[in-house]
């Protein structure tokens, strides 16, 4: 019984050494063909592969799923807010209606206000509602230092970004949809690495598989030439 993925895997490496072990041959058949005065007029053999096809007939003998972990509060308290902060000025474009509606100055004025979005301690049952899908209240408790701030902007600022119900709407929906982006990207990096973590153990010898094809499973790989390429660039080659 052997893993798909080491299966699958040590297929391609064998592949790969075998056009490893063509190309030294081409490198030392140079030397022969340059000393050579006929093979000198001659191209060096190369073996190439256009194309490479392999069927691999299989039966599945076991499942090892392990399932995606669900996002950790702890860890949310301490990125999300620090990633939030870090997209302030996209923040500040949303909540002005345009990058070009405010000066520079009350551009600066408006960050040093959301900067305090992520100055305050999320609670933990907030962030447990947040994982099940229920943003509003985490998002409103990031947003409240910040709009308590609301009075310490100048009179001019504050007109132009609405009254204050405004602004607060306005700010706690996007704080509400960047929190429920990051919890989407955690939960869809917890699948990949589950994903990683989970085996299918098959069996391919033929004394093992069943005598009814029906109840074989089949992968059908195909393989282009250029798919065992590397190419290497000046980035890649170091100093030589």
């Amino acid at each position: 019984m052997a893993r798909l993925s080491s299966l699958l895997g040590g297929i391609l490496a064998e592949l790969a050494r075998a056009r490893a072990i063509a190309d030294e041959l081409t490198k030392e058949l140079v030397d022969d063909y340059e000393k050579d005065p006929v093979l000198a007029s001659m191209s060096v053999p190369r073996i190439t592969m256009k194309e490479i096809g392999l069927t691999l007939r299989f039966t599945v003998d076991d499942v090892e799923e392990v399932p995606p972990a669900e996002p950790d509060p702890a860890a949310i308290r301490k990125e999300w807010p620090a990633s939030f902060s870090r997209r302030i000025d996209r923040v500040v474009e949303r909540l002005a209606g345009g990058a070009d509606k405010l000066t520079e100055e009350e551009r600066k004025q408006l960050k040093a206000v959301l900067a305090r979005t992520a100055s305050g301690q999320i609670p933990t049952q907030l962030l447990k509602e947040a994982v099940a899908g229920r943003v509003d209240r985490a998002a409103s408790a990031v947003a409240k230092p910040a709009l308590d701030k609301w009075a310490t902007l100048p009179p001019t600022l504050r007109k132009r970004l609405g009254n204050k119900a405004a602004f607060t709407k306005a700010l706690t929906d996007v704080v509400a949809r960047d929190l429920d982006g990051y919890l989407k990207k955690k939960r869809s990096r917890a699948f990949m690495e589950a994903a990683l973590a989970s085996s299918v153990k098959v069996a391919v010898q033929r004394d093992q598989l069943p005598s009814d094809p029906a109840q074989q499973q089949e992968i059908h790989l195909t393989l282009g030439g250029e798919d065992l390429e590397i190419v290497l660039d000046d980035r890649n080659r170091g100093d030589e």
